[in-house]
């Protein structure tokens, strides 16, 4: 990817140079340096873009379908722990489904324990356990879930 290619992907997604900047954890004129010139972005530059691109689209509320993973019990054994937990696959269309489907468990203070929400049949996680406890925690402060701001501007935490 030249700085070009890079300009047209970062304005694609609607993010600033300084946006990217604060992502990437660089100065807003090396951003604006590597758009300008010919050269080819530092491969470690261009793969934290698309990683960051990617990950973010993939938690957007309607992103699917999905599938919720999660045991019935604590997942080491010991401590008074000695059952196997046994691990729970829920299908869904979305993000928000399953997300809902989170909040409904600790709601009812199931046996919940270790969830993500993960696609592509188990290859990509889109959610991690932290990231679904501070939905959880939106949830509860009458904010929704997961931001429905796409792009997410920078400071957009989950």
């Amino acid at each position: 990817m030249i700085g070009k290619e890079f300009r047209q992907r970062r304005e694609k997604v609607e993010l600033s140079q300084a946006d990217v900047a604060v992502l990437l954890k660089l100065s807003r004129s090396t951003v604006m340096a590597m758009e300008a010139s010919d050269n080819p972005v530092s491969p470690s530059i261009a793969v934290a873009m698309e990683h960051w691109f990617e990950r973010r689209w993939r938690q957007r509320p309607l992103f699917g379908p999905v599938t919720l993973v999660y045991s019935d019990g604590p997942m080491f054994i010991g401590q008074g722990n000695y059952r196997v937990p046994m691990m729970q696959c829920e299908p869904f269309g979305t993000n928000a489904e399953a997300v809902a489907r989170v909040c409904e468990l600790y709601n009812r203070g199931a046996k919940f324990f270790n969830p993500l929400i993960n696609s592509d049949g188990g290859h990509r996680i889109v959610l991690n356990s932290m990231e679904i406890a501070k939905a959880y925690e939106r949830k509860l402060e009458g904010k929704p879930p997961l931001p429905s701001n796409w792009p997410p501007k920078v400071g957009d935490d989950l």
